[in-house]
């Protein structure tokens, strides 16, 4: 059976080429689902594994097109690559792929990475420049090379702390998902409203409300405002030549319940991945024996590239 399904992608190409370049779109499933069941895969490792049982169903598609394959049956000795597709079992793992395609944003993913990167850019500019101006010359030789590399860029932007990351679900991945989204959406209308307010209560073009980890949620201005603060009741907590920073009770309120709408999305967000964890889970079997299927079509074709590039020719053994 093994020789017969060689033959089968020695004797065409153009098929082999195909599935070649699936599998090439797949992952290593094993791996994969062995980082589930230890509670150790991330929202890549979804994506990728979404991307695998794709793969396999393009794969199934494509060879039965190719051979007329209706219904693949085990007893059908005639044809090994029926057999070979009886063995895939893709109802349960179908489905789970397309609930991580609509439920994980992988644009939203992207982003969350190139913002770590860039973060992680800007603490190694950061320690480079500290290297640079503090560290002796005998110190700086026992260092990694990259700290010490001169900083490709130079002032280091003072990140705003009150953005929030993007949100890896979709915002349609559940019910409770979209109302909390809603909310959240309704409360940053609010604190617009409240800005453009205060702005022009205080004549005061340059206000922004922010969020800092040392004074929490602040209004600030820079330059002055020619209204009074007391007119607002507000209370200044930071003030130079140039900017002043006040507590206002009605932003410390909005800000904390933006907060806790946050909050509600970060908790809804992981409980809709540990229900995707679990239908991994519940596939995991099934998960398995496909990877098992794929990896024989795999060698298949690999025995198939080789006997042609070494024109190896298959044995007749006469029992």
């Amino acid at each position: 059976r093994r020789l017969d399904l060689v033959q089968a992608f020695l004797g065409d190409p153009q098929l082999r080429g195909e599935v070649v370049q699936l599998l090439g779109r797949s992952y290593d499933v094993q791996r994969l689902v062995q980082k589930f069941s230890l509670n150790k895969g991330d929202a890549d490792d979804m994506i990728c594994l979404a991307r695998a049982i794709d793969a396999s169903r393009n794969i199934r598609t494509t060879l039965r097109l190719r051979f007329g394959i209706e219904t693949e049956s085990r007893e059908d000795e005639r044809l090994p690559v029926a057999w070979l597709l009886s063995r895939l079992d893709l109802d349960g793992p179908s489905q789970l792929a397309e609930r991580i395609s609509t439920a994980i944003d992988e644009e939203a993913l992207s982003q969350k990475h190139r913002l770590e990167e860039d973060e992680a850019a800007t603490v190694a500019a950061l320690a480079q420049e500290v290297i640079a101006s503090t560290a002796l010359p005998d110190e700086v030789v026992t260092l990694p090379k990259k700290l010490r590399e001169k900083p490709k860029f130079g002032d280091l932007k003072e990140q705003d702390q009150e953005t929030e990351g993007p949100w890896i679900m979709c915002k349609g991945a559940s019910e409770t998902l979209v109302r909390l989204h809603n909310d959240l959406d309704l409360l940053k209308r609010k604190k617009m409203e409240l800005a453009e307010s205060l702005r022009s209560q205080l004549q005061a073009p340059s206000l922004t409300l922010r969020w800092t980890p040392g004074l929490g949620h602040i209004c600030h201005v820079k330059g002055a405002s020619r209204v009074p603060l007391e007119t607002v009741h507000a209370r200044v907590v930071q003030s130079t030549k140039s900017t002043r920073s006040f507590y206002l009770a009605e932003w410390s309120r909005l800000g904390s319940q933006i907060d806790q709408a946050k909050l509600y999305i970060q908790n809804e967000e992981q409980r809709i991945f540990s229900e995707l964890r679990y239908l991994v889970i519940k596939n995991l079997v099934k998960l398995r024996r496909n990877a098992a299927v794929i990896d024989e079509l795999d060698i298949a074709c690999s025995f198939a590239t080789l006997a042609q590039e070494q024109s190896l020719v298959r044995p007749i053994v006469n029992l």
